[in-house]
């Protein structure tokens, strides 16, 4: 009876502190900026960020927020129909907090 209490006592133990990001589930999301022809224009903290979750926003607002920037990248827009029509946009990857 001891050992099995031990047992059980190392599974919760080792549960409890071995994995703590599974304690909360982590939300995260993609944003955009408006895209623009040829350049996505000056990475800076007044460049907008079209959010689903926190809508449109800078990025010192989504840090006020309560999430923070994982990632940013560049992204080219091609329109199918038209290769020379061509845009570019900022993708940003949040993450909460």
């Amino acid at each position: 009876m001891r050992m099995m209490a031990r047992a059980i006592g190392c599974v919760v133990l080792t549960a409890g502190i071995g994995l703590p990001g599974l304690a909360a589930a982590a939300q995260g999301e993609v944003c955009n900026t408006q895209p623009k022809a040829f350049s996505a224009g000056p990475l800076d903290n007044e460049l907008v960020f079209r959010c689903k979750t926190l809508g449109d926003v800078t990025v010192p607002q989504i840090y006020q927020k309560g999430w923070r920037l994982v990632s940013v990248m560049p992204q080219m827009i091609v329109n199918p129909s038209n290769p020379m029509d061509q845009k570019a946009s900022w993708v940003a990857i949040i993450e909460k907090l």
